[in-house]
């Protein structure tokens, strides 16, 4: 339903997929189940509620031993403390290792998209709004003008920057990346 741009009817189905599953108790279905609840939660803007399913379906899919739904999980959360100003970083590091460790190739892309805008929303934030001083002096530094590039010369070297800043920061990990396609 998601795909086809039917937002309040995925909900609907979320719910009632949660609702059906509960009763059999802690099994992998229930936990994506929780896991895409939470997503579609996260996605209409309701951060706590999401962050409340997400820590159900991390609980499960710990119980069960599933990284897919754990990375999974984790990734929303990440991405709903981000949004409500919080710590995201650590869990997306923890979603991305998991995904990486249990080959989860799905979860994996998941982890390195969201962290990558994330962080470029971060890097991006105008620089009076950093509670960090230091922070704050880099990324006024980072918006120096530079040689005029065509849009999407500028789009891909913008990326390439936030993704090498992230990694040095230790967010994305591009040598434990390459192990893995190897």
């Amino acid at each position: 339903m998601w795909n086809l741009c039917r937002d309040r009817e995925a909900l609907a189905a979320a719910e009632a997929a949660v609702a059906i599953l509960d009763p059999f108790g802690p099994t992998v279905e229930l936990a994506w189940a929780c896991a895409r609840l939470s997503n579609r939660r996260m996605l209409l803007a309701e951060y706590d509620a999401a962050s409340d399913l997400a820590l159900r379906a991390q609980a499960i899919a710990e119980q069960i031993g599933d990284a897919g739904v754990l990375s999974d999980a984790l990734n929303t959360q990440s991405v709903c403390a981000a949004r409500n100003g919080g710590d995201w970083s650590e869990q997306m590091r923890r979603a991305l290792e998991i995904a990486l460790s249990g080959n989860c190739q799905e979860q994996a892309g998941r982890a390195y998209s969201s962290g990558l805008t994330l962080r470029e929303r971060e890097i991006l934030r105008p620089a009076h709004q950093c509670r960090d001083r230091r922070k704050a002096v880099h990324l006024a530094e980072d918006r120096r003008p530079s040689r005029v590039r065509d849009p999407g010369e500028t789009r891909l070297a913008d990326r390439a920057a936030a993704a090498e800043r992230a990694a040095e920061q230790g967010l994305l990990d591009a040598d434990a990346a390459g192990e893995k396609d190897s």
